[in-house]
């Protein structure tokens, strides 16, 4: 059974209390929004070099006639995560410009 604070938190962390660019009441300042959208930029910039190289494996073999199902099963979970990180930088650059108005 959870304790009423427990409910208190998950309540004031409920989606509908999100402001217009996704941030609950007292999200973290300009500086810690930097941060993690470098790491972002830095994440999205990585996954782009593992899809790089995973291209790469996958004619690799395809050129020495191996199966390529899990390879190309890997590419695709790349691409995937790209996506993901793509999508958390431009979140993070929309929460961003937001706080610096």
């Amino acid at each position: 059974m959870r304790s009423r604070r427990a409910n208190a938190q998950r309540a004031s962390l409920a989606p509908e209390r999100l402001d217009a660019v996704g941030r609950w009441p007292g999200m973290p300042d300009r500086t810690l929004i930097l941060d993690h959208l470098a790491q972002a930029r830095r994440h999205v910039t990585e996954a782009k070099r593992h899809i790089a190289n995973q291209r790469e494996i996958v004619a690799q073999k395809e050129r020495d006639g191996h199966g390529t199902a899990t390879s190309k099963q890997l590419l695709d979970q790349f691409k995937h995560l790209y996506r993901m990180h793509v999508a958390d930088r431009d979140r993070l650059e929309k929460e961003l410009d937001e706080a610096s108005k």
